[in-house]
């Protein structure tokens, strides 16, 4: 049979088959003919999707040999990778010391889950064309890599970043919380309270803290990068409160013992610019959204730092009566 006898004889027969076709449709009712034609739609139009889209991966000569070349890549990143997880898993051991084995699993499932994610994403990009093959293949391994550094610096640190209380001392200070000393009074003292030195030392702090609230405004926009004298002033104020702490922390007095409990702790640095070199301080002053966001915080912080100096002027006012009170000074 000749080519253009073989294609008559299937042509009649597609004919006949729609013939067929069109005769076992009429005798369907109106709503399953729809139905019918419904579905032969569909179904032709994955047909001719899937044929596209094999069509298209055939005619693409760079797609086999991109495949080629992705799976020559794998052999080394998933070697690497098994490498690398090795160096996140065990600095992890180290740094949770808290939850048991449960909180460990789910730290590496996730982990885990975020290599694959970005793995399988980057294989797909770079099959399709669309990134390199190397960057498709080595992106998870990097990111991977930069998270075992950091996690081993840390464990090399004996870092609480993974520690739950970590993070809620950190909330705690962003929503204004303050932390507040706990003395108790010691069953044991080894060396009793020098009572004159802390009464001098209760006297020069509501001395400090009265001037500093009185000669330390907080400087405007511009002025704030170079306010490092305000932070040695109140570092001067922190030295003296701690030293005067120690030493009536040894007091049998319970009265003094609940007085410094009233004693505010003063951070440092947190009203103040965050560099110690003034032309980092002015490089992020001039970085206007990120210089105000830091200006205002710090401004924030000062009135709670001046709200803690005045109550410390306060207790320390009391203890020194209370001290001169009870005759504690010989």
């Amino acid at each position: 049979m000749s080519r253009n006898e073989h294609d008559i004889s299937a042509i009649q027969e597609l004919t006949i088959n729609a013939a067929a076709f069109d005769s076992i449709r009429h005798t369907l009712s109106l709503k399953k003919q729809a139905e019918v034609t419904d579905i032969a739609k569909s179904r032709a139009t994955t047909m001719v999707q899937d044929l596209e889209r094999k069509n298209f991966r055939i005619e693409d000569n760079d797609y086999t040999r991109r495949r080629h070349l992705i799976e020559w890549h794998r052999k080394y990143t998933f070697s690497l990778a098994c490498l690398i997880f090795f160096f996140i898993g065990a600095p992890l051991g180290a740094i949770i010391r808290k939850g048991g084995l449960g909180l460990p699993v789910v730290i590496s499932l996730l982990l885990f889950l975020f290599y694959y994610v970005i793995d399988n994403t980057n294989y797909k990009m770079a099959r399709d064309g669309v990134i390199s093959v190397w960057q498709g293949t080595w992106t998870s391994s990097a990111i991977l890599a930069l998270l075992g550094a950091f996690f081993s610096y840390k464990a090399s640190n004996d870092s609480t970043i993974l520690e739950v209380d970590t993070y809620i001392g950190v909330f705690k200070r962003l929503f204004g919380k303050r932390a507040v000393n706990t003395f108790e009074r010691k069953e044991l003292i080894i060396y009793e309270t020098d009572y004159r030195k802390a009464f001098a030392d209760a006297n020069t702090l509501t001395q400090e803290c009265r001037m500093y609230l009185q000669n330390c405004p907080f400087p405007p926009y511009f002025p704030f990068w170079d306010m490092q004298r305000l932070n040695d002033k109140l570092r001067q104020i922190v030295n003296i409160e701690t030293s005067m702490v120690e030493e009536l922390a040894n007091s049998r007095n319970p009265k003094i013992i609940l007085l410094l409990n009233q004693l505010p702790i003063i951070p440092l640095g947190r009203n103040a610019a965050p560099f110690r070199q003034k032309r980092w301080n002015k490089a992020l002053g001039l970085a206007f959204p990120l210089g105000l966001a830091w200006y205002l915080q710090a401004r924030y912080y000062d009135k709670r730092t001046r709200d803690d100096l005045q109550l410390a002027s306060s207790v320390c006012t009391q203890l020194g009566q209370a001290i001169t009170d009870m005759n504690l000074i010989n």
